[in-house]
């Protein structure tokens, strides 16, 4: 499935000083003029799904439409790049590789997008930047608003060392691309994983956190009210934090997420009330709620699932205390390895990939430690995060779940972390260390010295080998069958209806 094929992201900067584009974060950055009628939001609708999933744009346009009557309130602009010509391929409105772009209103005649919307061919690679900054900067000249939502939808993996690494350095010109065996093209590299969004027709690369925190600083627009990742796996602090000076609310989650149209829908709906983000926001998830979990309750065999709304204004609090954590951990770590050890086997892990819940390390290492600074760490996180997620709505049923869930965050034993091969000529450490989490937080050095691979974690989704932070084939196979391989963060006992 498309986010379920595993899936991110999110974001807002240390100072808050508006809700409004008024904010700006880039010498190009637009001031509306209130003096005209505008509408109160433009939502932003960036999709790549592919495949079977491709009919998933589809069926989104076609549900938001009816709401779209009142263009006074909310506007809807559209890009969609479909995936690959096979026996999978489900898009109705366009063909295989097709670039469209539109503003999608009540009048808006669907079956005719082929014809009138086409923006691109399948030679477009959706990572490079210029991508998303020019869809950014067209917006504010075809569907004005006083402020602006970005959702960007399709197959991503929350923050990978083999993927996450900045295509202008060293490490992007000894990138090697992987060829299909039996692909259209003999030269597409092969699409194995995906960052924050996988072009499923191109195959690699993908586009990454820093892709996205480019384009949106060098844009018209510069920073974002509200942004919401609906894409597997983006609830990790490694990518909320290369975002968090660009963008003030994040939806997002560390879990893969279910495909169907009504988290955005309902989004579209609730930035029609004359509400601020965080009540709009609430809205949306009670009101998402019945078709959001239907997937993970009929495909996936009660996967357990959440969605949060994410305050990145607060996120440098919970970005200090992962300092201090990390620090300490390297000062007893010689002392204690058999304690930390047991955190690592016991910390909850959110889905297929490394990705663990760090309030929940840190809980565990205060308890299974005894060390009285960690204890306090764990006390001024927990208190962090109740800042930061402003709110969470959640599906528990089959698999474990936590009395809370916070941000996900990377785990690897040291000789993985330093000598995993990649896609190029470094290892999984040189990316990691490139950034902003690692360099706010020195995470990379708690990586390079501690030896123990996570193994038997209580996970809410499917499961992976002990060995590898990948999937195998088999779970591979299992996953895409069920049609959800994106992440979605979990998130328990603060339900949304208070």
């Amino acid at each position: 499935m498309k986010k379920v094929t595993m899936t991110l992201a999110a974001v807002i900067g240390c100072t808050m000083t508006i809700a409004l584009l008024t904010f700006c974060c880039s010498d190009n950055a637009v001031v509306p003029d209130k003096s005209k009628d505008l509408a109160e939001y433009t939502v932003i609708y960036f999709v790549s799904n592919g495949l079977s999933e491709d009919h998933d744009f589809d069926d989104q346009i076609a549900a938001v439409q009816p709401l779209l009557s009142d263009n006074e309130s909310v506007r809807f602009y559209c890009f969609n790049k479909y995936g690959r010509a096979s026996e999978e391929f489900s898009g109705r409105y366009g063909d295989p590789g097709m670039v469209l772009e539109f503003e999608l209103t009540s009048k808006t005649n669907l079956d005719s997008l082929r014809y009138t919307s086409v923006a691109g061919d399948s030679t477009l690679v959706l990572w490079n930047p210029a991508v998303l900054q020019g869809v950014l900067d067209r917006v504010v000249e075809k569907a004005p608003a006083k402020q602006y939502v970005l959702v960007i939808e399709g197959h991503g993996i929350g923050f990978a060392p083999d993927l996450d690494y900045p295509k202008d350095g060293p490490l992007w010109n000894t990138w090697k691309p992987r060829v299909w065996k039996a692909a259209p093209q003999a030269s597409a590299p092969k699409p194995k994983m995906r960052g924050l969004l996988r072009d499923n027709y191109n195959g690699g690369p993908d586009m990454n956190m820093y892709d996205l925190s480019k384009a949106i600083s060098t844009s018209k627009l510069g920073h974002l009210p509200l942004m919401m990742l609906n894409v597997c796996s983006m609830g990790d602090l490694e990518s909320v934090t290369e975002i968090k000076d660009l963008v003030d609310y994040l939806i997002a989650s560390p879990f893969a997420v279910s495909e169907n149209p009504a988290p955005v829908t309902e989004l579209v709906r609730a930035l029609q009330q004359k509400k601020e983000i965080k009540a709009q926001v609430e809205q949306m998830f009670r009101l998402m709620r019945e078709g959001w979990i239907r997937e993970y309750k009929e495909d996936c065999g009660g996967w357990t699932a959440n969605m949060a709304l994410y305050n990145l204004s607060q996120l440098d609090d919970v970005i200090a205390q992962m300092k201090r954590l990390c620090d300490r951990l390297c000062e007893i770590y010689p002392n204690n390895m058999e304690a930390i050890h047991s955190a690592t086997d016991k910390v909850y892990r959110y889905n297929n990939e490394p990705h663990y819940d760090s309030m929940d390390y840190a809980r565990l290492l205060a308890e299974l430690t005894g060390d009285a600074e960690i204890k306090d760490i764990y006390e001024k996180m927990a208190a962090a995060y109740d800042k930061v997620i402003v709110y969470e709505t959640q599906y528990v049923e089959n698999y474990p779940t936590l009395p809370r869930f916070s941000l996900g965050f990377s785990l690897f034993d040291n000789d993985y972390f330093v000598y995993a091969p990649t896609r190029g000529e470094w290892y999984f450490a040189d990316c990691y260390e490139m950034c902003t989490f690692h360099k706010l937080t020195n995470w990379g050095r708690w990586l390079r010295m501690h030896e123990k691979t996570p193994t038997g974690n209580p996970c809410g989704q499917v499961e992976r080998t002990p060995t590898s932070p990948f999937l195998t084939k088999k779970q591979k196979k299992i996953k895409i069958s069920t049609g959800i391989l994106y992440a979605l963060t979990i998130s328990l006992s603060l339900h949304l209806e208070k």
